[in-house]
């Protein structure tokens, strides 16, 4: 059974990551050869841990 959004995107698995579209899956592929590092997310921290009230 294929799974289809809203918007009757397929999804695509390539290197073992699951891609919502073929679109996003043919953007990975771009960027994957590229030899400067490229972070799909980067994590950072908005606001670091603080105690109220003790």
């Amino acid at each position: 059974m294929r799974y289809y959004n809203k918007y009757n995107a397929q999804p695509v698995v390539i290197d073992g990551i699951r891609f919502a579209s073929k679109a996003e899956g043919a953007y990975y592929m771009l960027i994957r050869n590229k030899t400067q590092k490229i972070t799909m997310q980067e994590h950072f921290e908005i606001i670091s841990a603080f105690v109220i009230n003790g």
